[in-house]
């Protein structure tokens, strides 16, 4: 299904983003990553022998400018895959409003910007397929991360509804919700009872969804999750609370600041923001 089909990540340089890469050329297509960090972007792509620029998905003119240069080099995209976010930790109300509007800029209006730009050609081809990654944390929010979750929660509606919209136009439309993933992002936090995957697991369930026949909406990684979540909603709020109680989701008091340190210290250079 991938072999010379044109794959584009967003978000490429680490974690998912990157395992995902290495399995879209392993499987022979032509990968184009985009990243904040020119250095890391730079070496990527001369290791995967990949095509690999600057992006900052916060930015509408960097996206079309990405985007251009994509498919004026490799072609027409077949796959995006908006992976691309950030989710420092911390109480709603000691953490200051640059860092809100960053998580939120990067997370559901980076998907946007790489929706409104690539969207268009695909469904001019009637061919694509487009992957947006959100989280767990999207169906069942985490205390400690209260507006990463939210932007995790937009992306799960925002991508079931503009599935519905392009109903029948031959572009599909995924979302992914991963557990805790063995990334920097997830350094120092503390759950217990969920599982931990590494971010070869998200990327192989990627692989998987854009190379099935019928394109799957919802994919929770380990696929366990998905009827799990199915019975949470089910189920009524103040067992839920104790659920989330035991399961130390009140993110914020089981969490090492130290070993994040170095994650923070790397997304807060991305403010203030840009245009």
């Amino acid at each position: 299904m991938l072999n010379n089909q044109v794959v584009v990540i967003t978000g490429g340089t680490r974690g998912i983003g990157l395992a995902t890469a290495q399995a879209c050329a392993g499987l022979g297509a032509r990968v184009a990553i985009g990243g904040t960090d020119a250095r890391a972007v730079a070496e990527i792509s001369d290791g995967l022998r990949l095509l690999g620029m600057v992006l900052d998905v916060r930015s509408r003119q960097s996206c079309v400018e990405f985007f251009t240069k994509v498919e004026t080099v490799l072609g027409p995209i077949d796959v995006l895959v908006n992976n691309a976010g950030i989710c420092p930790t911390g109480h709603l109300v000691d953490t200051d409003s640059a860092t809100h509007d960053l998580v939120i800029d990067v997370n559901l209006r980076g998907v946007l910007n790489g929706m409104e730009v690539v969207l268009p050609g695909m469904l001019s081809r009637r061919h694509g397929r487009v992957v947006n990654i959100s989280s767990l944390s999207g169906r069942v929010p985490v205390a400690g991360v209260a507006v990463y979750s939210a932007t995790k929660h937009a992306l799960i509606g925002l991508t079931l509804a503009v599935r519905d919209e392009l109903r029948g136009s031959g572009v599909g439309l995924t979302v992914v919700l991963p557990t805790f993933v063995n990334t920097e992002m997830a350094a120092g936090v503390r759950l217990r009872g969920l599982p931990r995957v590494d971010a070869e697991t998200v990327a192989r369930a990627i692989v998987r969804a854009v190379s099935a026949r019928r394109q799957p909406a919802i994919v929770t990684v380990p696929c366990w999750l998905s009827p799990m979540l199915v019975v949470l909603g089910l189920t009524p709020q103040p067992l839920v609370d104790a659920i989330k109680q035991w399961l130390n989701a009140d993110t914020d008091a089981r969490v090492n600041p130290d070993e994040r340190a170095i994650y923070h210290e790397r997304i807060n250079r991305l403010k203030p923001r840009s245009g």
